[in-house]
C-alpha cells in the first residue's frame, strides 16, 4: 500500500516536489497553499485544498513535504509540523549516491543524481538539488538550500538558512558559510563567509548583508 503525504506549497516547486514524491511511490493527497486564488484547482488532477492552517490541516500523524524554496519559511513551517506530531520523510531520488557514513535529519530532500561522500552531516529540512556534491566531513545545518550543480569541498560547515546558488564553488580550505547567507550562482568561495552575507564572483566577494531582522521567521 502506498504510503500517502501532503504538499505544503502549490507553486512551481511543489510540481517539482510532486514528480519526485510519485517516483518514491506515495500517494499525494492534496496541496495546501495561501494562495487564495488557487483553491480548488488542481495540480496533475491533485487538488489544491486550502490555506497553510495548522488550526484546521490534521497533522498529527500524517506525512508532509513543504515545497518552499525559502529556506526561513520552509524551515518554520517544518518546525509547526514535527511540534504537532506530523512526519517529514526524507525524499531521496533513487539516483542519489549516499555514502553509508552520512547522516540525515528529517524532511530533507536530496534530488536526483546528487552525491553525499564520507561522513557528511545534512541537517532537518535542507534540500539538495540536482547534480551537487558534498564533500566529505561537511556538515550542513538545518533548512539550507545547495542548488542544482553546486560543488560543496571537505571539511566545511554550512550554517542553517544558508542558499547555495547555482553552479557555486565552495573550496575546500573554507571552513565556515555562516547563517542565512546567499552564495550567488556561480560564485567561487575561496575563505570564510559571514553570517547574513551576500556573496557573489570569482572570488567570491561579500556585496551587502542581509538585515536578519527583516528574515522570515
Amino acid at each position: 500500500m502506498k504510503q500517502k503525504i501532503s504538499i505544503i506549497g502549490s507553486g512551481t516547486y511543489g510540481e517539482v516536489i510532486y514528480e519526485l514524491v510519485t517516483q518514491l511511490d506515495y500517494e499525494v493527497l492534496g496541496f495546501y497553499d495561501d494562495n487564495k486564488s488557487k483553491h480548488g484547482n488542481y495540480i496533475n488532477s491533485v487538488p489544491v485544498l486550502g490555506n497553510i492552517d495548522f488550526n484546521k490541516i490534521d497533522v498529527e500523524n500524517n506525512n508532509f513535504v513543504v515545497a518552499i524554496g525559502d529556506n526561513a519559511i520552509r524551515s518554520h513551517i517544518s518546525k509547526i509540523i514535527v511540534e504537532k506530531g506530523g512526519f517529514l520523510p526524507n525524499l531521496i531520488h533513487p539516483s542519489v549516491i549516499i555514502s553509508e557514513s552520512a547522516t540525515l535529519g528529517q524532511g530533507c530532500v536530496l534530488h536526483a543524481n546528487s552525491f553525499i561522500w564520507t561522513n557528511v552531516n545534512i541537517s532537518d529540512f535542507t534540500i539538495i538539488s540536482v547534480n551537487a556534491n558534498i564533500a566529505h566531513h561537511t556538515t550542513i545545518k538545518t533548512g539550507c538550500f545547495i542548488s542544482t550543480g553546486a560543488n560543496i569541498g571537505a571539511n566545511i560547515t554550512i550554517e542553517s538558512k544558508s542558499f547555495i546558488g547555482i553552479g557555486a564553488i565552495v573550496m575546500t580550505g573554507v571552513k565556515l558559510i555562516g547563517k542565512s547567507s546567499v552564495i550567488g550562482a556561480g560564485a567561487v568561495i575561496i575563505k570564510d563567509v559571514p553570517d547574513y552575507a551576500v556573496v557573489v564572483g570569482n572570488p567570491g566577494k561579500v556585496i551587502k548583508t542581509v538585515n536578519h531582522h527583516n528574515l522570515t521567521p
